[in-house]
């Protein structure tokens, strides 16, 4: 079966590599990492930068739809308070992370159809399907950015979205979910694996 290497960074490590990783990425990079107030910002903007100058050289363009796109390859990046995580793969693809935690009604009606929340059994639900819809809008090339997020489907296995298949899955990094969505009507693992920072 394919593999799928999704790569993270944890905030600690990116913390502890700082001056390191601030001499490997663009100076174009640098400007927007230090571009945001928060420090935890700077470092995950980083941490994403670090992970384009590893594998593309910096060699990355964004669409009108602010995706990040490269002539050497498919890759989505995406990051969550601690952790920064890259996805490389043969066709288009889409990641996305987000913390197990409580949510608020108001953001489940916001983002859930009826039938979406028949799905969920408990709060921190929410985020396993958020980042399952999210994973397949940034696949698909248009991220969230002007549509309702209730119109993208959810669930694992074969999705189909906007008359395109795809595959999706998603594992676990302590209290984090992490979703993985491939423009493949292909079943695919995915293999979690830290990033050695050298």
């Amino acid at each position: 079966m394919k593999q799928y290497t999704v790569y993270y960074l944890s905030l600690s490590e990116i913390k502890f590599y700082k001056t390191y990783l601030l001499s490997q990425i663009s100076e174009e990079r640098k400007k927007r990492v230090e571009s945001y107030i928060h420090e935890e910002d700077k470092l995950l903007s980083l941490g994403a930068g670090y992970f384009i100058h590893k594998y593309f050289k910096d060699d990355v363009k964004k669409t009108k739809s602010g995706k990040l796109i490269s002539p050497k390859g498919f890759f989505n990046i995406s990051h969550s308070k601690k952790y920064v995580v890259f996805v490389l793969a043969d066709k288009e693809c889409g990641i996305d992370i987000e913390e197990k935690r409580e949510v608020k009604k108001e953001l489940i009606d916001y983002a859930f159809s009826d039938s979406d929340k028949e799905l969920m059994k408990k709060p921190e639900d929410f985020f396993l399907m958020w980042t399952l819809k999210e994973a397949i809008s940034k696949a698909e090339g248009s991220g969230l950015s002007g549509k309702s997020i209730k119109d993208i489907p959810v669930g694992t296995g074969l999705i189909e979205y906007k008359d395109e298949a795809y595959m999706v899955k998603f594992t676990t990094l302590a209290d984090y979910y992490i979703s993985v969505a491939v423009k493949t009507d292909k079943p695919f693992e995915i293999v979690l694996k830290e990033e050695i920072i050298k």
